[in-house]
Parts: structure tokens; C-alpha cells; sequence
């Protein structure tokens, strides 16, 4: 198997009454570990396979929710340690954190439903698109508090939201057909991108030796790349259909289009496809996640 020669994690079709077992929810973070890692294995073998059996994927996917979710409390209860001003000078604090078991709702949430959120790489903001044409950033405290820090808009829904590597910038696609980028550290918003179309997944690629790019995939049928300091993308890549979702852990590109098409691209050679095939699952493709180490993705 070739490095790009990658494996499908596919997910059953949610079953009427499905529930996750308790029990998936009480593991210890080692065991839940061990146990997705062997189990994510047996799902990328056999999870195309009409034998493998249905109960026992449903509790593979129980156990990697579990071991999401105790990953993300552990991760959560660890200390902050600097934190920045978007509109001053870099602060530091080193403050334990404390998460109490409940849901927190951010302060000033948006006025319509959201379709996007993306944490920064670098500090403890968040970038939340919501389909009231805004997208806000909240600074995240150590106990789950939230504050209001900058707000920019679009001129339609905003689909889809990401951050570049260093974390000064916000990038956001939306249904305007227009990629906007929002520089933390001026406060400043512009226009970067432009499709013929609502542009669905926006991602940040850093490629080593060429800097930073901006991949959109829109409904145009096209992802483009873009050099965001050009009004002109770099290079146009045509879909066979439109784009609904898209993932990139460099160098591994993933899309997912209407009518169930998948494409695999590796970005040593991004204007060409490196793989097409119709997904194995039965229904249309929400979204794909590249894994971290860029030599498979799992899509649902």
C-alpha cells in the first residue's frame, strides 16, 4: 500500500433507536485507547465487508466517541499559558483549569444556526460561522467561560470557517460565493476568494518550502487555491460534481462531492486527482477527516 493508498473508515447508516452503551462512556482513558486503536484497525479491514458484523461496528463506534470525548475532557482540564490581545500586546497567565461536567453556552452566541466552528492552533480562541451572515471569535477562559472578541461579517450564510497555522488569521467561505480573511492582529477583513457559486469547505494547507495556501471548495464543482496575498487563484481543480466537504493534513487532500464521489489528492501534484471512487456508503458523504498522520481519512 502506497502512502496515498489509503483506507475508508465508513460508519453503518444509524439504526432506529440507536444508542451508545453506557458502559463506552465509563472506560478508562488507557483501555478506551487500546481498545479504539485495535478496533479501528478491524474497522479499516473489514468495514466495506457485508460480514462484518453490524453490532460490533456500532460498538466500534461507540468506543471511538467515548475515547473522543474522554480525550477532550483530559485535554480541557489542562492548564492554560498564554493568551493574547487581538487588539494589543501578548499576555501570559498559567491558570488550572477546572471543567465542570456540563455544557457551557458562549456568551452572545450567534442569532441563527451554526455551520461551522474552528478552534486556533495557537491560543484559546474560537471561530464560530453561523448562518446570520457573521462570523465571531470568542476568547475561551480555563473554566470554560467565553468572551466576545471580534466579529466580522459576509453577505450570505457562512458555510465553513478554518485558521491558518500561526493562528493570526480566520479564514471563512459562505454562500456570497466569497472567501473572506480576518487578521486577528489588526482587526481587519477582506475579501481573498471568489467562486461562481457558495463556497462549502475552506482549509488552510502549508506546504513545506511554498508557504501557505487556501483551498475552497465550492458548489461551483471547482477547488481553488489561492495565494491570499493575489486577488487570482493560484490553480482551479474541476470536481465531478459539487463540493460538500473537504479535509487536508498536507500532503493529503480529500473531497467530497454530490452523487457520492470521493477524490483523493496528494498536494506534491494538486491540480490532478490522485484517486477517484464512489463512496461506500449508502447515502451522501456529510463529511471526510483526513487522520493526522495523512495515510487515510474516515468519512460519514
Amino acid at each position: 500500500m502506497s502512502s496515498l493508498d489509503v483506507p475508508i473508515i465508513t460508519p453503518p447508516q444509524t439504526y432506529p433507536g440507536e444508542k451508545m452503551p453506557a458502559a463506552a462512556y465509563d472506560l478508562p482513558l488507557n483501555l478506551t485507547r487500546d481498545l479504539a486503536t485495535l478496533l479501528t484497525l478491524l474497522i479499516n479491514v473489514y468495514a466495506v465487508s457485508s460480514s462484518f458484523p453490524d453490532t460490533l461496528m456500532h460498538y466500534a463506534r461507540c468506543l471511538l466517541i467515548a475515547r473522543v470525548r474522554v480525550l477532550h475532557h483530559y485535554h480541557l482540564s489542562l492548564s492554560t499559558t498564554t493568551t493574547m490581545s487581538f487588539f494589543g500586546a501578548s499576555t501570559s497567565t498559567a491558570t488550572p483549569a477546572t471543567i465542570p461536567d456540563k455544557d457551557i453556552e458562549v456568551a452572545d452566541p450567534p442569532t441563527d444556526s451554526i455551520s461551522s466552528i474552528a478552534f486556533s492552533p495557537q491560543q484559546d480562541y474560537l471561530a464560530v460561522g453561523s448562518w446570520d451572515n457573521n462570523v465571531r471569535i470568542y476568547e475561551i477562559g480555563s473554566n470554560g467561560q467565553s468572551v466576545g472578541k471580534a466579529m466580522y461579517g459576509h453577505q450570505g450564510p457562512v458555510l465553513s470557517v478554518c485558521w491558518n497555522k500561526d493562528g493570526t488569521k480566520i479564514l471563512s467561505g459562505g454562500a456570497d460565493n466569497a472567501g473572506r480573511m480576518f487578521d486577528v492582529t489588526t482587526g481587519q477583513s477582506t475579501q481573498v476568494a471568489q467562486h461562481e457559486a457558495p463556497i462549502k469547505s475552506v482549509k488552510w494547507i502549508d506546504m513545506p518550502g511554498q508557504g501557505g495556501f487556501l483551498a475552497t471548495g465550492s458548489w461551483d464543482k471547482t477547488v481553488k487555491y489561492w495565494d491570499i496575498r493575489s486577488p487570482a487563484p493560484v490553480s482551479s481543480v474541476q470536481l465531478p460534481e459539487r463540493c460538500y466537504t473537504l479535509d487536508v493534513v498536507y500532503p493529503l487532500m480529500v473531497v467530497g462531492t454530490a452523487e457520492r464521489h470521493i477524490q483523493i489528492f496528494n498536494l506534491s501534484n494538486p491540480t490532478t486527482a490522485y484517486k477517484t471512487l464512489i463512496s461506500p456508503l449508502k447515502w451522501q458523504t456529510r463529511v471526510v477527516s483526513c487522520f493526522p498522520t495523512a495515510n487515510g481519512f474516515a468519512g460519514e
